[in-house]
């Protein structure tokens, strides 16, 4: 609609009607979980470790099927009891002992708060970043500006 001039987005997207540049950086699946909880003190989690787990998706890994072969089994098995589109929400149900969010790291600040912490899946799975915008688009003069100063970083960080 013309409302945005870029968008970062993860994993499996069509970009058909864009353009776009491959991140450097990939982004890294885990799973969020209260920092009171027995699973708090693990350094890893297993697919052995979700079989009787309450579960908060996100709706993109669930359409795209993008957890499944990490899990290795039958992934309608597992207790899925929320699904979200934003992580902000996800973390406040996990704060609520709703469940335990699969998510990407570095979407929600565990740092600062003594609430939530953050486990990496192992074996270790990982989602694609683009910068991406539309085909044919006519840039401002500071979009233009933005994107050929991106495209020039991505081109030096090589």
């Amino acid at each position: 609609k013309g409302l945005l001039d870029f968008g970062v987005v993860i994993g499996a997207v069509n970009t058909d009607h864009y353009d776009f540049r491959i991140l450097p950086e990939d982004d890294t699946w885990g799973l969020l979980v209260p920092n009171d909880s027995y699973l708090a003190n693990k350094s890893v989690i297993h697919p052995d470790d979700l079989t009787d787990l309450p579960l908060i998706c996100s709706h993109q890994s669930l359409n795209n099927n993008e957890l499944t072969g990490w899990f290795g089994g039958d992934f309608s098995s597992l207790n899925i009891v929320a699904s979200y589109n934003l992580i902000y929400n996800a973390s406040l149900m996990v704060e609520a002992g709703v469940g335990y969010a699969l998510c990407l790291d570095n979407l929600v600040d565990t740092y600062t708060t003594n609430k939530l912490h953050f486990i990496p899946l192992d074996p270790p799975m990982s989602s694609q970043l683009k910068f991406i915008w539309k085909k044919q688009n006519n840039f401002s003069t500071a979009a233009k500006a933005f994107k050929q100063r991106l495209q020039d970083h991505l081109k030096s960080s090589k």
